[in-house]
């Protein structure tokens, strides 16, 4: 005797591991996204196709869905062998990254004496109960570790890494590793210079709100705009009444964007310029400047016109010459006269 199940094929379920939404889906494009489930699909019903088919099913030009193929297979997702799309095992491919034979200990943890030890184990324990609910994928401790190995990050470091994502309400492994790439570039290394990071970046969130409002942006600046306006605050170490200055002049200019006013402040930055007072000096005297070129009146030259009368020769008339003409013209004047006598 044995067991069977009846499936109906139409109303089968396929399964789609945690570690596409956490690792995976932040980082692919939605044409991307779309290619990789419709995959899964045909996976599961066993199909073969072509491509010239599947960009029809999808009504997606060809070229948009090769570079899809390219780009699942780049990030892992599958593999594209003599003509065969295999999906790949993205909990077999988790094993594989974070397992790794080795002879001696983590290089990592060698270094660290039996306290940082236990501090770094209890660190790790902290964010995997505060934010994975004691569950945390391998993938984000081996991330974790190289921040502190790459970054020199300290423990409560890494642990307000994760607070302030949270905070921001984004948890996503892209976004955490940009906040992490930023914090390096800002020297932070220890809980003191995060505190201090922190207290400025406070201030740097209410000028870009500030911004924002002053030129109507109903939007989040992308990330390019974002570095635009972190270089104001961060590098050229201008606050919000030095940029308003340049936020101003957007009423004398069509279409101006954070482009157009970083070149004025960029400007004010190369010529040492950091007080309210040097920028409107430097500014008005710009202006005397351009003001007096576009009233200066342009000066005539007649040395062209001389040089080509110089090129005839002058024609000389005597008496004789002109008594001609004279007579010439009172006669038909007086012929003229005669006709017309009635």
């Amino acid at each position: 005797m044995k067991f069977e199940k009846v499936n109906n094929p139409m109303f089968e379920n396929i399964e789609l591991n945690k570690l596409f939404f956490t690792d995976y889906l932040p980082i692919l494009s939605p044409q991307c996204v779309k290619v990789y489930l419709y995959c899964l699909y045909l996976t599961s019903e066993g199909k073969e196709f072509t491509f010239d088919s599947l960009a029809g099913d999808l009504r997606m030009e060809q070229n948009v869905l090769e570079d899809c193929f390219v780009m699942l297979q780049a990030s892992d997702l599958l593999t594209v062998q003599a003509g065969v799309v295999v999906i790949n095992d993205l909990a077999l491919n988790e094993l594989n990254k974070s397992y790794t034979l080795r002879t001696a200990k983590n290089p990592l943890q060698s270094n660290l004496s039996d306290e940082k030890r236990k501090e770094h184990v209890q660190m790790m324990k902290s964010v995997s109960d505060r934010f994975f609910g004691g569950n945390m994928p391998p993938s984000w401790v081996n991330q974790i570790e190289l921040w502190q190995e790459k970054f020199s990050f300290s423990s409560d470091v890494i642990f307000m890494l994760f607070q302030h994502c949270e905070m921001n309400r984004s948890m996503t492994k892209a976004y955490v590793r940009a906040v992490a790439e930023e914090w390096h570039k800002q020297g932070i290394k220890t809980g003191g210079d995060l505190g201090k990071y922190l207290e400025d970046y406070d201030e740097y969130c209410k000028m870009r709100s500030m911004i924002a409002k002053k030129l109507n942006i109903k939007r989040y600046f992308n990330e390019y705009e974002e570095s635009i306006i972190k270089k104001w605050y961060f590098t050229y170490g201008y606050t919000m009444t030095i940029v308003e200055i340049a936020l101003k002049k957007s009423v004398y200019r069509t279409n101006a964007t954070l482009g157009t006013f970083d070149a004025i402040i960029s400007d004010w930055y190369r010529n040492d310029l950091k007080t309210v007072t040097a920028i409107e000096e430097y500014e008005a005297q710009r202006k005397k400047q351009y003001t007096g070129k576009s009233t200066e009146k342009p000066k005539i030259q007649s040395v062209q016109g001389d040089a080509i009368r110089s090129n005839f020769e002058q024609r000389k008339y005597d008496d004789s010459f002109f008594d001609k003409i004279s007579g010439v013209g009172i006669d038909e004047l007086k012929s003229a006269g005669g006709s017309n006598d009635g």
